[in-house]
């Protein structure tokens, strides 16, 4: 009778590490044709109070290597580390869209960079994403975009080893008491960082730099 061994559950980041580094090369040769930094900091670290958020990049290279290289650095949320390999997957290629902008000096987000806008949205969509929602959200915009089944099918050949994405921090930050809700409503340009702040709930106000509707935020 053979005894059937018991596996050993992983136990630290570097395999997890070393996958994202894998999936940053071959998301940049296959889906941005080599157009982003070919060297990044790739980190996982607590979200701390950022509810929901799964991960975040810096818009201006924060590491130095040597003299003069900078590098960027993607972040991975530790709290949301063990989920489907293709959920990690899509937010460390949401983050490199974010990167590609930045290289390119497209800015991409508003209001204190949550909002995704529109120029977020076709980058997105360039490097094998879609937004499957008929209107953007009210406070992220276009940041809820997914990997296309074409971009899932093209992933399934590079070898990724799922078992990496086996450890996850816990959530200390979850729960907590409620915020208290204000009257004050908040308008915002989904293209540019205007804001107006009013008590009425119906408001039709265009921005007359981007000729945009205001949407309401909160």
């Amino acid at each position: 009778m053979t005894t059937k061994t018991k596996k050993t559950p992983q136990t630290n980041l570097q395999p997890a590490i070393t996958e994202l580094h894998k999936i940053y090369k071959k998301a940049n040769e296959i889906l941005f044709n080599n157009e982003l930094p070919e060297d990044v900091v790739i980190t996982i670290q607590s979200r701390g109070k950022r509810k929901g958020t799964l991960g975040w990049m810096y818009t201006k290279p924060v590491w130095e290597a040597g003299e003069d290289k900078e590098l960027y650095e993607i972040n991975i949320a530790s709290e949301a580390l063990k989920r489907d390999y293709f959920e990690i997957i899509t937010t460390l290629i949401h983050e490199m869209v974010h990167v590609w902008n930045a290289v390119g000096e497209v800015k991409d987000t508003s209001r204190g960079n949550s909002y995704h806008n529109k120029r977020f949205l076709a980058s997105a969509i360039e490097a094998g994403m879609e937004y499957t929602h008929e209107r953007p959200h009210e406070k992220i915009g276009y940041s809820a975009v997914t990997l296309t089944k074409e971009t899932q099918n093209k992933i399934k050949f590079w070898g990724i080893n799922k078992e990496a994405f086996a450890v996850s921090r816990k959530d200390l930050n979850a729960g907590g008491q409620a915020k208290k809700k204000s009257n004050i409503i908040k308008w915002c340009c989904p293209s540019c960082d205007l804001i107006m702040r009013s008590s009425k709930p119906n408001v039709n106000v265009k921005c007359i730099d981007c000729d945009e509707q205001l949407q309401q935020a909160e």
